[in-house]
């Protein structure tokens, strides 16, 4: 099962969101997907299906919904990259 762990603008400083990606970039082996805005860090890992509350997340996250700017898209070329790097592998 897909997991994802995730820190925000909402309840976590720039100090521990830095502290996070920095932790994260450390141990990351290509185990997942790492996302980072300046508001956010998230970690998607894992096998199998995708729970529907973190496909709601993601589609809220690409979508700007989740962002400190509403609508805003700077997200959207990340995971597309993302996306099509993970085919490329499969």
């Amino acid at each position: 099962m897909i997991q994802l762990s995730s820190i925000n603008q909402l309840n976590n400083s720039l100090v521990e969101r830095e502290a996070a990606l920095i932790q994260l970039s450390m141990f990351f082996d290509d185990a997942g997907v790492l996302v980072q805005t300046c508001n956010r860090v998230e970690h998607y890992y894992g096998t199998g299906m995708v729970p529907s509350d973190i496909a709601r997340h993601l589609y809220r996250v690409v979508s700007g919904l989740e962002s400190s700017l509403i609508g805003e898209i700077a997200i959207q070329g990340q995971i597309k990259n993302v996306y099509q790097e993970t085919c490329k592998t499969k």
